[in-house]
């Protein structure tokens, strides 16, 4: 194990994430950062992947507002999307 990793564990068991493995926070991390709606490009970088579909195979996560959207699409309701402002 990496000095990383072990500083990482040592926060993470700290702060009552004891189940919650590195692996597991890049996998939030890389989600939240495409639901958020940064680009792909950018989290692809910073992923260090050399190709953006290989981020998006691995991180797209399938989410309620993911269904929402594609029930509105084959419904055939114009959806309106307002960027968050954080």
């Amino acid at each position: 194990m990496t000095e990383v990793s072990r500083l990482g564990l040592f926060y993470m068991r700290r702060h009552g994430f004891e189940h919650v493995t590195p692996h597991g926070l890049k996998y939030f991390y890389t989600t939240y950062l495409l639901i958020k709606g940064v680009d792909v490009k950018t989290v692809s970088r910073q992923m260090g992947h050399s190709k953006s579909s290989t981020t998006l195979n691995i991180y797209t996560a399938i989410t309620k507002e993911g269904y929402d959207k594609a029930e509105s699409v084959l419904n055939g309701k114009k959806l309106v999307t307002v960027p968050d402002s954080e």
